[in-house]
């Protein structure tokens, strides 16, 4: 994979400034306030150059880009703004890049055209048309900047993800529960490196408080690399001549085993350009700092733009409490059809499989989405897309012989 050469951003940025220590960042309006007054707030890290650069030096960097990959914690109106305003740099140049999200899956792509040819500027007539209101997803008013941006530039708009059902049936059967054709453009029989696939195990199990059953790390890794394979896809296989720009999360967007990995499997020597907006910690004060915030070495990113956090509680709580009356409630050992092997049925569980929830201050950053209240209790039937283990009203509790996970602090 071909990254965009830093020459003309190193060019462009503040060539007289230290590589730790640059001009204050322009005055912003945040809309969050969490940390607002921390050294990296409104900063942006070129990580290849290993050194700050301006706004304007980012905005001419995505304009060489075939695609561009704009990452994001879904509930933070600040990142959304963001990326509108990546979204017209690059239209600003002249380009029509295709605009695809993460958000809608190929299913809807039928109902987005038909609404764009009908009113192409049409930004909530787009909502309803897709029922972003029962989808599960953030407030539509957290995107409606993005796609304002896109809808005035007569972008397209591209639908990315994989369909919900497929994304369970991932979950529940293996690769065999879709199409060959797909499966095998997927790569989804490929071997994974086991280094790899520990890291994503060991993310996906702090990304759920450490209460997921082991047995389900690997086929929601499965159904994690699918979606990031068919994000991939659909750039390569619907974008126009001035490639296209994705709006995703964080994680998605990691080039190590994200969407970027799986361009380069695809197509080699492409122009990629991997952003993410990251909140500030106030543990981590140097940019590197954020490389373990996210599980790796190295930040596994281009640029990294660091903004205000949103205040949250602690979203384990409710989830290990839950576990632990689960665990003095089993009754039954018998098992429920549909759920994977090894496991039983039992009371009322949590919505285990949210790929991308946030659950713990740091991978917060890594998933790209905070807790919503509900969010880990089936009585929250409207899931989101992104939601891999369908909501049941039996547990999801390991069966004989398989041991419980137990609870653990959040970190």
């Amino acid at each position: 994979m071909t990254r965009t050469p830093t020459a003309l951003v190193l060019a462009l940025s503040l060539g007289c400034a230290s590589r730790q220590q640059p001009s204050p960042p322009p005055a912003r309006e945040w809309a969050t306030t969490l940390h607002q007054d921390h050294p990296l707030v409104g900063r942006i890290w070129d990580v290849a150059g290993g050194r700050f650069v301006d706004e304007s030096a980012l905005r001419a960097a995505v304009v060489p880009a075939r695609f561009v990959l704009l990452g994001e914690r879904h509930d933070h109106p600040d990142h959304h703004r963001l990326q509108a305003e990546l979204v017209r740099a690059r239209t600003a140049s002249g380009q029509r890049p295709a605009l695809a999200f993460e958000m809608l899956d190929v299913t809807q792509q039928p109902a987005v055209d038909a609404a764009l040819k009908a009113h192409p500027e049409d930004v909530e007539g787009l909502a309803k048309a897709v029922d972003w209101a029962n989808s599960g997803w953030p407030g539509f008013n957290l995107y409606a900047p993005v796609f304002a941006a896109g809808l005035q530039a007569h972008l397209p708009i591209v639908a990315a993800n994989l369909p919900r059902a497929q994304v369970r049936a991932l979950v529940m059967k293996g690769p065999e529960a879709i199409p060959s054709d797909l499966r095998s453009r997927l790569g989804l029989e490929a071997p994974v490196p086991e280094a790899e696939a520990k890291a994503v195990r060991e993310e996906l199990d702090r990304s759920h408080c450490g209460q997921l059953p082991q047995e389900m790390l690997e086929p929601m890794a499965l159904a994690q690399r699918a979606r990031d394979a068919m994000m991939a896809d659909r750039l390569l296989e619907t974008v126009p001549a001035d490639g296209a720009i994705l709006i995703t999360g964080n994680g998605h967007v990691r080039e190590d085993r994200g969407v970027p990995a799986h361009l380069e499997r695809r197509v080699k020597d492409v122009t990629v350009l991997s952003v993410a907006l990251l909140e500030v910690s106030p543990e981590a004060l140097n940019p590197q700092d954020y490389a373990a915030v996210v599980g790796a070495a190295t930040l596994p990113y281009d640029y990294v733009w660091f903004t205000p956090a949103m205040p949250e509680d602690d979203p384990c709580r409710a989830l290990r409490e839950r576990n632990q009356k689960q665990q003095v409630a089993r009754a039954s050992s018998s098992h429920v059809p549909g759920l994977p092997h090894g496991m039983r049925s039992n009371v009322r569980p949590p919505c285990y499989g949210n790929v991308q929830h946030r659950p713990v201050r740091g991978v917060a950053a890594l998933h790209g989405l905070s807790q919503h209240p509900g969010d880990t209790s089936c009585t929250r039937r409207k899931l989101p897309l992104h939601w891999v283990w369908p909501c049941s009203r039996v547990a999801a509790a390991p069966g004989p012989g398989i041991k419980a996970p137990t609870p653990s602090s959040s970190t």
